[in-house]
């Protein structure tokens, strides 16, 4: 048996032995979990007709376990890249119905390759007596299959690198073993791939790197299975483009670099010297390069310029935290973008963030990087004071570390915020602080490492705990802003059945002035009587409607008589004897309208020409008839109004002259009429009376 098949069986039982593993860690109930099983298997077979291709004596033998070896290859890379799409995905079975076309325009293609050029896969199989072995010569169905694994590789290290980077904290220690795994994997078969591409066979050499990265993936997997039997946690992966990925431009770069230098060691003399003249020519380039001044002068910038950088790249670092804060609309999301950020910055797996409660007695867990396996990070217990912890960052707000501090608040603190690991070095805690006023703590620990925390890196969690201060006290300014805005919209509405209240309680009171003079007169209390009952039954149905103060306002539109409104308003009001009430309306054809709410409108219009009016006041009220509807004119001798305070306040909500008035009958005015369709006009001048013509249109929602 020869060194490479005995490689590729045992890579094939290593493959063989993590699937085992896998099934008895129970990590085969989810569709990623099955679609890994599947690619290893797919895997452990590749091997293993491999191992039996070479390791045939018989030509036509090793040409039919060669074929059944490069079925399999494409159909490990389509499995490949189906479970990178889903692997520590929130919802895999949905990324992989959006990456479906994909894998079926791959599996598609491998299909046609096999069925049309079958007998072209392998073109035919060459002994090299210097060698000793048998190499495979590719046809063109044979490049177009190792094509497709080209691509299906690069996709595959894509979705993974896309992964990784999402990845923050604890979760980026817990898939990194996976990620690694297969990312070894999948880049030792596209460099091999590309070889077959390029020189259009594929040799022992192959087959044995090829078996080698399959022991080692292996290897690396064990801890994935041995540790828990689940290999990853959801990981959120931004809408970004994969142009924008790494891997596809090292990939690109190295596909176009490689088939150059390929072009021309064929011209020099082919495969056996192309490592040595492409390393040769590689060193004629840097040379000449190196004789320009230019690119001395250019190469001698750039590295000055990185030795001499500091620790962080602050201006990146503060787009990316305004670009994702700025994007936050409530405390909880800003907390975890700030915790996931912080870890990334820092390089620290566990970053929490505790906010103070409004009674400042008790921290609360709002965000953490920090989840174990299922097990929240520990709320502190409610019984627990915090006073000392307030006490001590209000008098100094600074990070510090919690680890070489051995007062009780800083104890108290390291219960909150144990370590994952055992040496994960200092637990780390700053304050989030405002003109002396703690509002919550960001506490770190289980830097990668165990790397001490240096003066830059204080500094930086400094800048990073003043800029989330400021953006939690925004939200929260902001939140503060939305609640007052509520309730004073709150307050107008209810300002409306405040004003409808009073206009009912004034025309009480105007019965109640008349009542003495009038009290023998038998017409004129039967006539109290009515306007009594009718003014408690509207105040009745006033705080009914009280359950709909925060609807819009509603019409119930039905054919009314304007004259019939005016003269009931009218004969409730009953205005004081210095105040003559001249109605010359005359009944006109029925307009569709709100029977209410047109007389709150009338009954607004008639009080405030008697409060506006001075002994002996008048108000004339008369309507006519046009082609559009019917316009009512009411006009009085009251005091009057300026044109400024007709122009910037009469219908505004809450603007009044009058000493006891709300300031929001006309406004309520206004917006009955143009909810009917029609308009308010009005005309004064101060001392010499005011008229408002009202126009109602004669058809509904004109």
């Amino acid at each position: 048996m020869s060194l490479t098949s005995l490689l590729a069986f045992i890579s094939a039982a290593f493959c063989a032995g993590i699937v085992l593993l896998a099934c008895a860690r129970g990590f085969h109930r989810s569709v990623e979990n099955r679609l890994f099983l599947a690619l290893f298997l797919a895997l452990g077979g590749e091997r293993l007709f491999a191992g039996l291709a070479f390791g045939a004596e018989m030509p036509d033998v090793m040409l039919r376990w060669h074929n059944v070896h490069l079925a399999i290859i494409p159909c490990f890379a389509i499995l490949s890249l189906a479970f990178s799409v889903t692997y520590s995905r929130d919802e895999p079975a949905i990324q992989l119905r959006r990456w479906w076309p994909v894998l079926g325009f791959l599996a598609v293609v491998t299909l046609g390759l096999w069925m049309v050029g079958g007998r072209t896969i392998i073109a035919l199989l060459h002994f090299v007596p210097a060698n000793n072995h048998w190499i495979v010569l590719l046809g063109w169905a044979g490049v177009g299959l190792l094509i497709l694994v080209l691509m299906g590789s690069v996709l595959t290290l894509m979705n993974l690198e896309r992964t990784y980077r999402a990845s923050i904290g604890a979760v980026r220690w817990r898939i990194k073993y996976m990620i690694l795994g297969l990312g070894l994997l999948q880049t030792v078969y596209f460099y091999t791939s590309t070889q077959s591409v390029l020189f259009r066979h594929i040799s022992p050499d192959h087959t044995d790197v090829n078996s080698i990265a399959g022991i080692i993936a292996s290897l690396t997997l064990i801890p994935v299975f041995w540790r828990s039997s689940r290999s990853d946690s959801p990981v959120y992966i931004g809408k970004g483009s994969l142009i924008n990925s790494l891997t596809f431009a090292i990939a690109g770069l190295y596909l176009l670099v490689i088939g150059f230098l390929a072009q021309v060691a064929s011209r020099l003399g082919g495969d056996a010297t192309f490592a040595l003249k492409a390393f040769l020519l590689g060193l004629v380039v840097a040379a000449l390069a190196w004789q320009s001044d230019r690119v001395r002068q250019f190469a001698s910038e750039r590295i000055k310029r990185h030795l001499q950088r500091p620790e962080f790249d602050y201006r990146g670092i503060w787009l990316r935290f305004i670009g994702r804060t700025s994007k936050c609309v409530d405390p909880e999301d800003l907390c975890r973008t700030v915790a996931e950020q912080t870890s990334e910055v820092m390089e620290t797996l566990s970053v929490s963030i505790w906010l103070l409660n409004d009674r400042r007695n008790h921290f609360s867990l709002v965000a953490t990087t920090a989840a174990r396996s299922g097990v929240e990070e520990e709320m502190p217990p409610a019984h627990e004071s915090a006073a000392d912890i307030i006490a001590h960052f209000e008098k100094e707000p600074s990070p510090v570390s919690l680890d070489a501090s051995s007062e009780a608040w800083a104890q108290k603190l390291c219960n909150w915020h144990p370590n994952l690991f055992p040496r994960g070095g200092d637990r780390i805690a700053v304050p989030l602080v405002r003109q002396k006023d703690l509002i919550g703590i960001i506490s770190l620990g289980d830097r990668v490492n165990a790397k001490p925390f240096s003066a830059q890196d204080f500094d930086m969690l400094t800048c990073i705990a003043d800029h989330s201060t400021a953006c939690l006290l925004n939200l929260r300014l902001g939140q503060q802003l939305v609640h007052s805005r509520e309730l004073e919209a709150f307050q107008t509405m209810a300002t409306f059945f405040v004003h409808d209240l009073k206009n009912s309680a004034s025309t009480l009171n105007l019965m109640l002035k008349n009542l003495p003079v009038h009290f023998d007169d038998p017409e004129f209390r039967q006539d109290a009587l009515r306007g009594i009952g009718k003014t408690v039954e509207r105040i009745k149905s006033l705080i009914g409607r009280m359950s709909q103060i925060r609807h819009e306002l509603k019409l119930d539109v039905e054919p009314v008589s304007v004259a019939g409104i005016l003269e009931s308003c009218i004969a409730l009001i009953e205005p004081p004897a210095e105040f003559t009430i001249e109605n010359t309306c005359q009944p006109l054809a029925p307009i569709p309208a709100d029977n209410e709410q047109l007389r709150k409108v009338f009954t607004n219009l008639i009080l405030n020409a008697i409060e506006a009016s001075e002994t002996p006041g008048m108000l004339r009220i008369s309507s006519h008839e046009e082609p559009t509807g019917q316009t009512i004119t009411f006009q009085d001798n009251g005091c009057g109004m300026t044109e400024k305070f007709i122009r910037e306040d009469l219908f505004r909500p809450f603007r009044t002259t009058k000493a006891r008035g709300l300031g929001i009958g006309m406004f309520q005015s206004r917006m009955i009429i143009e909810k009917h369709g029609g308009r308010i006009a009005v005309s004064s001048r101060p001392n010499e009376g005011t008229t408002f013509e009202i126009h109602l249109p004669d058809r509904e929602n004109q």
